[in-house]
């Protein structure tokens, strides 16, 4: 499986970072899970070479335009926080650029997934048009006034609507309902270990699961070595 990582100038530098420490972990786990034969690549891809971090970091990315279709194209959250900022970050001219990228994916097959506010760049390109989704829980308000044809459902951890694949912002105590683990009392960015195991889980295997259990005890215990905590 290929994946897509699309980050954008701005982008919010823990979602990004978790995004590729949870699908490292699910690389590596599946080596070495006996039933998983395909491999698990990442790539970094941007509508530009390089983007800047909400927190100032310079990242290099590749040109998505100018790569092979990947199975799945990722979208992490955003720097902005409020509806103000939010909305003046959207207005980004690479906002739209990446919308019309995405769209070329999907008439491609590919399968499109966010998390947190990443959802709002999906909302902007159209793609959620007449769908279920869901966002962090706070933008609910300006998520329903901006973008009224989608069904957003805020009151959920990871939303799947067809080809598309959208994640909130909760504590782990929820996504332990829906994931049926016991992840403790610790605080973690839920979405940032629940969209990646949703999208490796996606085509129905046991991998999903593992991802999202090693993840969320790696983001508990504060190390970056899965091997410590599993």
């Amino acid at each position: 499986m290929l994946i897509d990582i699309l980050a954008l100038d701005g982008v919010f530098d823990t979602g990004l970072a978790a995004v590729q420490d949870t699908l490292a972990i699910a690389a590596e786990l599946g080596r070495e899970q006996r039933g998983v034969s395909a491999p698990l690549l990442t790539r970094v891809v941007g509508v530009r070479r390089g983007v800047t971090t909400a927190n100032g970091l310079k990242v290099p990315t590749q040109m998505a335009s100018a790569l092979s279709r990947p199975d799945v194209i990722v979208v992490p959250a955003l720097g902005a926080k409020t509806p103000q900022t939010l909305a003046g970050a959207l207005g980004h001219r690479d906002v739209a650029r990446a919308g019309a990228l995405l769209r070329d994916r999907q008439t491609e097959g590919v399968i499109a997934a966010s998390a947190c506010t990443g959802t709002f760049v999906l909302a902007e390109s159209g793609l959620l048009d007449g769908r279920k989704a869901t966002t962090s829980w706070w933008l609910g308000p300006f998520f329903r006034a901006r973008y009224p044809k989608v069904v957003l459902d805020d009151g959920r951890m990871v939303v799947r609507s067809g080809d598309v694949v959208t994640a909130g912002d909760r504590l782990p105590a929820v996504g332990a309902d829906r994931l049926g683990y016991d992840f403790g009392r610790a605080l973690v960015v839920s979405a940032a270990v629940d969209i990646p195991a949703a999208v490796v889980d996606y085509d129905g295997s046991t991998l999903g699961r593992e991802v999202a259990r090693v993840g969320a005890a790696q983001a508990a215990s504060g190390t970056r070595d899965y091997r410590n905590t599993a």
